[in-house]
């Protein structure tokens, strides 16, 4: 239980403050994503942003980012475009997509010239930024299971989708760099095994995609996975 000074129990609207006070001066986040009710964070969101100064910035409908200190050089400036974008702005369930989840993953080296996420929900398109950046585009799953993955299982399942672009000679090290948390400026949610072989059942194949054959295959990337990830992937 979080506490108020004074030591009584915080408020929602003091939890979420603290929360929100308590992130790293660049990083992005969305209402979903403070730990209070939807209401409760829009009316936060809403006194922070008309304080003089004030500790948060509003980059796009829905999206937001915590102010480096008002002598900061920074402040008021909206923080570049990074891995923290994608994932803040991205509903959930989503993850890099294709080439992106590959190069992720570590099971590919070619870097694409546009980053990929893959989403749950259709027709939906990443927020316009007022500044420029490299391309952000939305690829649709139509797998509802999805919608209940992490960024980091989300991304897994798409690496597992895409093998049939993959390098062979990185296969080897596949499991020992997820296992060792080689996601650097990514999230650091686990990685439950159970709930990413429940959301492949329902996955359909992409006949635009590379879907690999014999061992390259979906089938048996997520074979080979059920096989050797332990039931919870600690990650980072």
């Amino acid at each position: 239980m979080m506490l108020a000074h004074g030591g009584r129990p915080a408020t929602e609207t003091e939890a979420a403050r603290e929360w929100i006070v308590g992130l790293p001066a660049g990083t992005w986040f969305t209402v979903p994503a403070v730990p209070a009710p939807k209401q409760i964070v829009n009316d936060l969101i809403k006194r922070l942003l008309a304080d003089a100064p004030s500790i948060i910035g509003r980059a796009a409908r829905g999206l937001y980012w915590r102010q480096p200190p008002s002598i900061s050089s920074l402040h008021g400036v909206v923080p570049r475009i990074n891995s923290s974008f994608y994932w803040a702005a991205a509903p959930p369930g989503s993850g890099y997509a294709d080439w992106n989840a590959l190069l992720a993953l570590g099971w590919g080296t070619q870097v694409p010239v546009q980053v990929e996420i893959a989403v749950p929900i259709r027709n939906l398109v990443p927020p316009k930024m007022p500044l420029k950046g490299e391309g952000v585009g939305y690829k649709h799953r139509p797998n509802p299971r999805r919608r209940d993955l992490n960024w980091n299982e989300a991304t897994l399942l798409e690496g597992a989708r895409s093998c049939g672009a993959a390098d062979p000679r990185l296969w080897g090290s596949a499991i020992s760099g997820i296992v060792e948390g080689n996601w650097k400026y990514k999230p650091r949610t686990p990685i439950n095994k159970e709930r990413l072989l429940w959301a492949a059942e329902s996955e359909r194949a992409d006949s635009k995609w590379p879907a690999g054959e014999g061992e390259m295959s979906f089938g048996s990337v997520m074979s080979m996975l059920a096989s050797e990830l332990p039931d919870v992937v600690e990650v980072g």
